[in-house]
């Protein structure tokens, strides 16, 4: 398929040649829209932490004096600590996308080539590892990192299609702390595009692997059809209102 990833302000398009380019919201573009409770508790608890580790322990340690606090722009401090969960946001997109490279670079190997990762991914990656040899996993390569658009106006990249233990599955990597429900709408999202796209190869199932950052340990969850088929419903509806939302402008 002929497209062109077109990234603005933080906001992705795809552009489709065989649409006269017409330009199609990402999936993630659109589950932008909706509220992130966990998100807005993680940026919190972030700008507590930065506060925590340039003022309240250094005072704690006896590493700032009297005096020298006198002289400290709190203020300052309290801007950084504002802003600083878009700082940490990058740093884990960052890791995400390296994560995936990584990846894709060790599912399109030869045989007895080796893929190299750096110190800040070993753990993910390790854990895509385990649960790559702990199952059969037969990947399709033509369908690694594979772009997909919908009829219903939105494309994505999913990244995996694979027959594991002997079923068809549809995956898509996290490196999140937890699998949150815009996930499986996204894994829907993914799941029925790729029926449009390809409709001579039909996964039987969605899957995500979450590769713990942390831990090095993954957690793979599976959704059938018909939970799906509930998530894909609420997926069109923001899919929708998006494209409304975009007629105003």
């Amino acid at each position: 398929m002929a497209y062109q990833k077109i990234d603005r302000n933080n906001i992705r398009h795809y552009k489709i040649t065989v649409l006269g380019d017409r330009k199609l919201p990402s999936v993630t573009t659109i589950l932008g829209l909706l509220s992130k409770p966990a998100l807005i508790a993680w940026s919190a608890n972030v700008g507590v932490d930065y506060i925590k580790e340039n003022l309240i322990d250094k005072i704690l340690k006896g590493e700032v004096s009297l005096e020298e606090l006198k002289e400290i722009d709190t203020s300052e401090i309290v801007r950084q600590a504002k802003k600083y969960h878009k700082e940490k946001k990058e740093q884990a997109a960052n890791i995400g996308s390296k994560v995936h490279h990584a990846i894709q670079k060790f599912l399109v190997a030869k045989d007895g080539e080796q893929v190299e990762v750096d110190e800040d991914i070993k753990k993910p990656f390790y854990a895509f590892l385990d649960w790559f040899e702990s199952n059969k996993v037969e990947p399709i390569p033509e369908f690694i990192e594979y772009t997909v658009w919908s009829e219903e106006g939105y494309a994505g990249t999913e990244d995996l299609v694979a027959y594991v233990n002997g079923k068809l599955y549809l995956i898509d990597f996290k490196t999140s702390k937890a699998i949150y429900p815009e996930m499986v709408m996204q894994i829907a999202a993914y799941f029925y595009a790729f029926k449009e796209r390809v409709p001579f190869l039909e996964p039987e199932v969605g899957g995500i692997l979450r590769l713990d950052k942390e831990t090095g340990f993954p957690e793979f969850n599976e959704y059938e059809v018909a939970e799906l088929e509930i998530n894909q419903k609420k997926f069109l509806y923001l899919v929708k209102y998006w494209h409304l939302d975009k007629e105003k402008e």
